[in-house]
C-alpha cells in the first residue's frame, strides 16, 4: 500500500479498549508497526495519539480531540490507524471522518487492510470501507449477544450473574462451577440490619450509623458500609432469594439470608406504601414478519399485522394502521404485498461477479484481523487470569508464614477469585464471539447478492424478521407501497448497481 497523494505529514493514533490494556503491549505493539509504515512511505509523523476508550460506546471524547488537532491544521494529513476496528467498530464516525475527507483535512491510512480513504477515493474502495467496518461492528454484537445469552441462561437456571451482594460470597464448587455461599462473618449483620430496619425506628442514616458500631464493612475496601451501601442492600431482592434485572425477578438457587416477608416490610416503610409486585409480561400475539418494523406514513401510528381465516380454513395476514390518532385512511394491504416488495427491494442488491470477488477477498482481510484482535484479547484476559491465580499462592503462602490472619486471608482470596471469575467469562465470551464472527461476516456477502433468494426460501419468520432489520430501516407505508432506509453497508451496493465503475477493477 503506497499513498497515491501528496501528502508527506502523518498523525498517527493508537487506540485499546480499556485502561486494562494499556499495561499490555498492544499500544507500544501498534506505535512500532506505524512508526514502521510511516518511514517506508515517507510521511513525517507530527503527532501520535494514545486513546484507551471503546470504539463502540460512549462519546469517544479522545478520538474527536485528535479529530479536532487534525482540524487546526492548515495543511491537510495523513490519519493513520492499525485497523478499521482501532478506529471504529459502528458507522456513527463514517459521517465525520468522509466529511474531513471531502474538506482536503484527512486521508485516512489503514494499516492491516493495506487501505488507504481519501478524496480520490473510488467507489469501491469506499464499499471497502463500509464492509471492513460492518465486520469489525459484527465481531462486537456476536460478543455482546453471546454475554446476554448466557446472562439469559443464568437467569433460568436461577445463577447469579455478577457478584453476590455482602453478606455472600462468590467462590467455586467440587466440579469447578460458580457458585455462592454464605459469609459467615457478615451474614448476620445482614440479617440484623433487615430486622432493625423493619421496626420503623430507624432511619437510613441513622442506621448507617448503628451497622458501623456493629463492625459490618465492606469486602473490597474493608471499610464501613455507607449510607449509599446500605439503602442498597435494603433494597436487594437477592437476599430473599429473587434477582433483579431490567425490571423482572427471577429466582435464584443460593442461599437466603432474609424471609420475602421482611424483605417487603422493610421496602413498606421505606417507600411508604407496599411494593408492587414485579410481573413477567407474556406475549399471546402470533409471530408476523413485520410486527413493529412499519409506520403508517400518513398518521404515524404503528402497522398492526392481523391474521384472518375463511369458513374453508385458509388464511390471510394483512397489515393495516393501528388508527390511534384517530380515523385514518391509508388502506390495509395482504402481507404478500409487502413480502414482494421487500423481496424486490433485496433483488436490486445483486454484485457483478467481479466486485464480489474482491469483497470476498477484502473479508478475508476483514477475518485475519479479527482473528488477531480475538488472540490479542484472549492472551491479555488470561494473562490476568494467571496473575489472580498467583496472587492466591502468594496469599496462600503468607497464611502458612502467619502473615495474615484467615479472615484477611478469606477476604483476600474471595476478592482474586472474584477477579479469575470476571476474566473467566471474558473469556469465553470471546471465544464464542470469534467463532460465529466467521459466519457473521461471511453472511454480510451472501446476504448481498442472495438477500431476496434466502427471504423468500426461508419459512423461519423469525430469521426473515432479522434480514429485514438487517437491511432495513424507516419501514413505512402508504397507500399499499412501502418506503425505506436501505442500512450501511448495503445502500452502496445497490448504488453500484448503477455504477459504470467495472472496467477498472
Amino acid at each position: 500500500m503506497k499513498p497515491t497523494t501528496h501528502i508527506n505529514k502523518a498523525v498517527i493514533i493508537c487506540r485499546v479498549s480499556s485502561k486494562e490494556q494499556e499495561d499490555g503491549f498492544s499500544l507500544d505493539a501498534q506505535k512500532e508497526r506505524l512508526l514502521g509504515y510511516c518511514e517506508r512511505n515517507n510521511l513525517e509523523v507530527i503527532e501520535i495519539f494514545t486513546l484507551i476508550e471503546s470504539s463502540f460506546k460512549g462519546k469517544r471524547k479522545e478520538f474527536h480531540k485528535a479529530l479536532d488537532y487534525c482540524k487546526k491544521l492548515k495543511y491537510p494529513v495523513a490519519v493513520v490507524f492499525d485497523a478499521v476496528d482501532r478506529a471504529q467498530r459502528s458507522f456513527r464516525e463514517t459521517t465525520i471522518l468522509d466529511d474531513l475527507i471531502k474538506k482536503k483535512k484527512i486521508e485516512l491510512h489503514f494499516y492491516r487492510e493495506s487501505m488507504i480513504i481519501g478524496e480520490n477515493s473510488s467507489a469501491s474502495d469506499l464499499l471497502r470501507w463500509d464492509f471492513s467496518v460492518m465486520g469489525a461492528r459484527s465481531y462486537v454484537l456476536n460478543l455482546s449477544e453471546n454475554v446476554k445469552r448466557t446472562v439469559n441462561f443464568k437467569l433460568k437456571n436461577g445463577e447469579a450473574i455478577w457478584e453476590a451482594p455482602l453478606g455472600l460470597l462468590n467462590t467455586r464448587d467440587a466440579n469447578n462451577k460458580s457458585t455462592v455461599v454464605i459469609d459467615k462473618e457478615r451474614a448476620p449483620l445482614i440479617k440484623k440490619m433487615f430486622k432493625e430496619y423493619s421496626t420503623g425506628l430507624y432511619s437510613i442514616s441513622a442506621l448507617t450509623k448503628e451497622v458501623k458500631k456493629w463492625g459490618l464493612t465492606s469486602k473490597r475496601s474493608g471499610k464501613p458500609i455507607s449510607k449509599t451501601a446500605a439503602h442498597r442492600i435494603l433494597n436487594n431482592p437477592f437476599y430473599y432469594g429473587k434477582i433483579l434485572c431490567k425490571g423482572e425477578l427471577y429466582p435464584h438457587k443460593h442461599p437466603k439470608l432474609i424471609s420475602e416477608a421482611l424483605f417487603q416490610q422493610c421496602q413498606e416503610i421505606m417507600n411508604g406504601r407496599s411494593q408492587k409486585e414485579h410481573k413477567t409480561f407474556k406475549c399471546t400475539e402470533k409471530p408476523f414478519i413485520f410486527k413493529g418494523l412499519i409506520k403508517c406514513e400518513q398518521c404515524g401510528c404503528a402497522i398492526s399485522c392481523d391474521e384472518k381465516v375463511k369458513k374453508n380454513g385458509k388464511k390471510y395476514r394483512y397489515l393495516c394502521c393501528t388508527h390511534g390518532k384517530g380515523n385514518c385512511q391509508n388502506p390495509r394491504i395482504n402481507e404478500n404485498v409487502a413480502l414482494a416488495q421487500v423481496e424486490e427491494i433485496f433483488r436490486q442488491l445483486i454484485l457483478p461477479p467481479e466486485l464480489l470477488e474482491m469483497i470476498k477477498k477484502d473479508i478475508e482481510k476483514n477475518i485475519n484481523a479479527e482473528n488477531e484482535y480475538h488472540r490479542e484479547q484472549i492472551k491479555e484476559l488470561r494473562k490476568k487470569y494467571d496473575k489472580a491465580q498467583d496472587k492466591i499462592k502468594k496469599i496462600q503462602n503468607l497464611l502458612i508464614e502467619d502473615a495474615i490472619s484467615v479472615d484477611e486471608y478469606r477476604k483476600m482470596t474471595n476478592d482474586a477469585k472474584t477477579e479469575q471469575f470476571t476474566f473467566e467469562q471474558q473469556m469465553q465470551a470471546h471465544t464464542k464471539a470469534d467463532g460465529k464472527f466467521s459466519i457473521a461476516i461471511g453472511t454480510i456477502v451472501s446476504l448481498g447478492c442472495n438477500a431476496h433468494k434466502i427471504f423468500r426460501e426461508c419459512e423461519d419468520i423469525n430469521t426473515k424478521r432479522e434480514i429485514v432489520n438487517l437491511l432495513l430501516s424507516n419501514l413505512k407505508l402508504n397507500d399499499g407501497n412501502l418506503s425505506y432506509t436501505l442500512n450501511t453497508p448495503f445502500n452502496t451496493l445497490k448504488d453500484f448497481r448503477h455504477c459504470n465503475i467495472w472496467g477498472g477493477l
